[in-house]
């Protein structure tokens, strides 16, 4: 925070660019180059959902393979020349001009990309990809995530999967199931429909981030490895359940720290939910504690008390 030019709080420097809080702008041009938006906005323009720890990403090509992570971010793009990115990433140049150089050739977000029915195997390897950085695939289902394609009007699950998706909860963005031989398949849902004319399909969450999709994946490893017969029922056991799966996805890593803010408010809202279905008041106040970090005030106040 540059106080001694700006004053208190107006000012605030990061790896590629100096923000200023007053215009909610970067007064510098941002070295990495999105053709859909101004070299001086931040945030996606969306200061209070979103974050940019320091603009870099991770590159997987157009198939979903990983190509590599330029910067210390975890931003997820999808480029079509992997020639092109090995070029540039193995240039002797610095870091910020090298995500100039990528950006010059538009690579789409992971939100962004036209994810189909012929393509679902490109979205399945993108996310297995962190799924792989964190855990063993050894008991997951084919050693791969699968999808459901959830109808985007009514969000119940229709004809369309990869790996054998199943279907889940309409208000779920993912969900495991074990299976007779030992593994569990962990499902990601995405939005779409058979009748959309552009075919294109998205996650239910509006997650574009690696640190957010890790989250989601660690929480349902978590599950898939210590809740083969976990109650789905609201009682107090099966709620701590629940709220241990919840604790460890988000005290596991520094990938908490780096979640989007939405992500991370969507989580909490969960969080909250669980908490206000427990009747024993001794054991909210003790999972309370838990997660006393993690919620913020107004949170706090939404959780009953008696």
């Amino acid at each position: 925070m540059d106080n001694e030019i700006s004053g208190k709080g107006n000012s605030y420097t990061a790896e590629y660019w100096q923000y200023d809080s007053r215009l909610m702008r970067r007064w510098n041009v941002d070295p990495v180059y999105k053709h859909y938006q101004s070299s001086y906005s931040t945030f996606s323009n969306n200061p209070i959902l979103r974050i940019d720890p320091n603009g870099a990403d991770d590159f997987f090509d157009k198939d979903g393979n990983y190509l590599g992570r330029v910067g210390k971010g975890s931003a997820i793009k999808i480029i079509d020349d992997r020639r092109c990115f090995e070029a540039i990433n193995s240039a002797k140049i610095s870091t910020a001009k090298k995500l100039k150089s990528l950006n010059e050739h538009n690579p789409q977000s992971f939100k962004e990309f036209d994810f189909n029915k012929s393509n679902l195997s490109a979205a399945s390897k993108i996310i297995t990809h962190y799924y792989k950085n964190s855990f063993s695939a050894d008991k997951l289902h084919n050693g791969k995530i699968s999808i459901m394609v959830n109808d985007r009007l009514t969000s119940t699950g229709g004809s369309i999967q990869y790996n054998d998706g199943v279907r889940g909860l309409a208000s779920a963005s993912a969900w495991t199931t074990h299976n007779d031989d030992g593994t569990y398949t962990i499902t990601v849902k995405f939005l779409g429909s058979e009748s959309d004319k552009k075919g294109h399909y998205s996650l239910y969450e509006d997650i574009d981030n690696g640190s957010d999709l890790t989250i989601l994946l660690r929480h349902e490893e978590y599950h898939g490895r210590n809740h083969r017969d976990i109650d789905t029922e609201g009682n107090d056991k099966a709620l701590v359940e629940h709220l241990d799966t919840y604790h460890y996805s988000m005290s596991s890593g520094d990938d908490w720290a780096n979640a989007s803010d939405g992500f991370k408010e969507s989580y909490r809202s969960s969080i909250v939910d669980y908490l206000n279905g427990i009747e024993n008041n001794d054991t909210r106040k003790a999972q309370l504690k838990r997660f006393d970090s993690y919620l913020t005030d107004k949170n706090k106040k939404s959780i009953k008390t008696e």
